[in-house]
């Protein structure tokens, strides 16, 4: 079984990466900006560990403390959602196994010749256009030095070139 592969435009790969960035530089600077003032006064005063601990240490275990509840929260509820979604679905037979449609079947079903589906199974690259309904209009095999363009319904006004 193949699967299909497209590239991804580049425009969302690089909001994609930005935003991982953000996320990222977000993260560093709340564990910096509760960190960095425990340990510059830790090198300052080693002496007062305790009084270091409840002035500095304590503000940034809290402010960990709720991002993990909120975490923890929004996991519940996402889990909660899931779980009711499959309660829910469990009643209804939606995902059936179909039967396995016979070439005959299946050149019926896509309007295209046994000679055309023959193609489609045993060729490694092909280029399919499509009409403006979504229907399979013609095949084009760019493996060819000039593709032959194969008209694959009966009513289309494209002929074999």
């Amino acid at each position: 079984m193949s699967i299909i592969r497209t590239e991804q435009h580049w425009l969302p790969k690089s909001i994609d990466a930005l935003l991982t960035l953000l996320a990222w530089t977000g993260f560093l600077y709340l564990i910096g900006n509760g960190a960095v003032p425990f340990i510059k006064q830790l090198i300052v005063n080693p002496d007062n560990v305790q009084g270091l601990f409840n002035s500095a240490f304590m503000p940034l275990i809290q402010q960990l403390s709720s991002y993990l509840l909120d975490g923890a929260l929004l996991g519940g509820t996402l889990l909660l959602w899931a779980k009711y979604n499959q309660l829910r679905a469990s009643r209804l037979l939606r995902r059936e196994r179909i039967p396995n449609l016979s070439d005959k079947g299946l050149s019926a079903s896509f309007f295209v010749t046994l000679e055309d589906l023959n193609i489609l199974h045993h060729r490694q690259v092909l280029i399919l256009h499509n009409t403006e309904q979504g229907d399979l209009g013609w095949i084009e095999d760019p493996m060819m030095l000039r593709p032959k363009v194969r008209v694959l319904k009966p009513d289309s006004k494209l002929r074999l070139v």
